[in-house]
């Protein structure tokens, strides 16, 4: 079974030094694919980058809620140390 993607014809302006780094990468029939997979990657790459913004965000929002319930269970923790301890 041949790989058949739908496709449609857009219409780009770009640099003459975007056009001519194309020209000498892409091999005779081939920009357009070239081009296609070249976004697809710098667009993976921004969703990616604002996924990791977006976690580092709401680590540093949630971080003091997580030092508030680590100080909380603290007690518990060394209880739990102190009694193993005292009774192998």
């Amino acid at each position: 079974m041949i790989n058949q993607t739908k496709t449609k014809r857009v219409n780009f302006t770009l640099p003459i030094e975007t056009i001519e780094l194309i020209n000498k990468t892409a091999p005779r029939g081939k920009k357009s694919e070239l081009v296609n997979r070249a976004l697809q990657v710098y667009i993976r790459h921004l969703k990616q980058k604002s996924l990791r913004k977006a976690m580092r965000e709401e680590a540093l929002a949630d971080a003091e809620l997580d030092l508030e319930m680590t100080k909380e269970w603290n007690a518990v923790d060394q209880e739990t140390w102190y009694n193993q301890c005292r009774y192998p």
